[in-house]
């Protein structure tokens, strides 16, 4: 007898597209894909009428425990992640300090607290980790790693070419499912700009824009393209912003397709004209114009932009005002549990872009690129059971005070969204259901990659 069974609703399927079928879950995996009268008996049946059931999604682009702390975070945040449908959380691992000595305390604070599950991408931003990185991989069965081209001023310092080209070079000698993310504009530009902004005492949206210009991302991608090519090292743009750094990926990537592009909510749902307050929507990368907004949409639909993170730090609002006082920049409000309504609205309501097209950049485009497919990011039998239940047609304004977060305060707050996550599963049990948590602890893991041989 199975767990539970989920009949007379609709099912994104990879490769199918939306099918009229049913599921049956057991041992926190799924077991069967039939029609309801072909189903295994099952203790427990949710009636999916009127719904479509996705994959459970994965936010690729999360810190967790910049303000907070990380057990405090691993706590609030990934719990706010299910009420989203997130299931799976790629989370940037910073500092300076060996993470050969930080990640096993870090492993059993997600083990023992997280309710999602979350594989790590640690930052390399010393010598010292540099020369770890073997040991990450082989140890730890880590195979992401960040670098920073330009990085907050004040916040870590930018890296040059030369440490870049050499972590690239010890990432690539580790094998073809090892790769780097990177934030790709140029810091010469990025620093000339920030100091015209704050002197010349900017405060709009349209302002920052300015002083954060395209070219710099577009030397960027450019740049960080090279120097992979140079090695051979697998490479993700992260938070890609404006039409003219996609413009020059798409080029990039008619030549090198191991490059791949990744863009935020924020970009997609904020631009440099939104009714937003201009400092909390003060990002890095900036929020640019409406044009920009628009390409980047047109990136989901022809698949240069293979993945969407929120890039989510969040903190309330006195980490808030400490952040901007310190770097001039925010933090943020709880992105995770508006991730999938977002691209909902614009994506699919607004903009007509396919269900498959669309939620495959937060479900199996991310799981195939950080080595966990089909284990996740896609509805097959023998997958882990982690789904979402979407009435895509319920409309909701949001309100920070229902998701769940740390955060008591939202970028979005009274706007309303098109597309509402009902029931979230997460290894075969339901975790979430009509806006509440139902369980009282998370049943989230480490996850663990196998680097492929060179």
């Amino acid at each position: 007898m199975s767990d539970i069974n989920i009949i007379n609703g609709k099912v994104l399927i990879s490769g199918l597209g939306v099918v009229e079928t049913g599921l049956s879950l057991s041992d926190g995996r799924i077991v069967a894909i039939a029609g309801n009268g072909h189903l295994p008996s099952a203790s427990e049946t949710i009636d999916a009428s009127g719904l479509v059931v996705f994959p459970g999604i994965i936010d690729p682009h999360v810190h967790l425990g910049l303000f907070q702390g990380f057990e405090a975070d691993c706590k609030s945040e990934t719990r706010s992640a299910l009420m989203g449908g997130v299931t799976t959380i790629g989370c940037y691992l910073g500092g300076t300090a060996s993470h050969s000595k930080t990640l096993p305390e870090i492993e059993a604070v997600i083990n023992a607290h997280s309710y999602a599950d979350i594989f790590p991408h640690l930052c390399i931003n010393t010598e010292e980790q540099q020369q770890e990185i073997p040991d990450y991989v082989k140890r730890f069965g880590v195979t992401s790693f960040k670098f920073f081209m330009f990085c907050i001023p004040g916040y870590m310092p930018s890296q040059t070419n030369d440490f870049i080209l050499k972590g690239f070079r010890n990432v690539a000698d580790c094998g073809h499912r090892c790769f780097c993310s990177v934030h790709a504009e140029d810091s010469s530009m990025m620093l000339d700009g920030w100091k015209r902004f704050f002197e010349q005492g900017g405060t709009s949206l349209g302002e920052w824009a300015d002083c954060n210009p395209t070219e710099a991302e577009v030397l960027g991608v450019t740049v960080a393209s090279t120097l992979a090519d140079l090695c051979g090292c697998r490479i993700n743009i992260v938070h890609l912003a404006t039409a003219g750094g996609l413009d020059k990926l798409r080029t990039i990537r008619a030549h090198n397709p191991s490059v791949t592009v990744e863009t935020l909510a924020l970009y997609l749902s904020v631009h440099s004209s939104s009714d937003i307050d201009p400092i909390a929507g003060r990002w890095s990368p900036a929020v640019r114009s409406e044009q920009d907004q628009e390409a980047l949409w047109d990136g989901i639909r022809d698949g240069t932009v293979a993945t969407v993170g929120t890039d989510q730090d969040c903190v309330d609002k006195a980490g808030l005002e400490k952040f901007i006082r310190d770097y001039g920049v925010p933090g943020s409000s709880a992105l995770d549990a508006l991730l999938l309504p977002l691209l909902l609205t614009g994506g699919y309501h607004e903009r007509k872009i396919s269900l498959e097209r669309l939620i495959g950049t937060v479900t199996v485009n991310p799981a195939r690129l950080w080595g966990i497919y089909p284990q996740k990011g896609i509805v097959a039998v023998g997958s882990d059971a982690d789904l979402v239940l979407v009435d895509l047609e319920s409309e909701f304004v949001v309100d920070h005070s229902a998701l769940q977060s740390a955060s008591d305060w939202s970028l979005y707050q009274g706007r309303r969204l098109r597309g509402r996550p009902v029931i979230t599963i997460k290894d075969g049990k339901t975790v979430m259901r009509e806006g509440e948590i139902v369980v009282d602890k998370g049943n989230g893991k480490r996850l663990r990659v196998s680097p492929a041989p060179s």
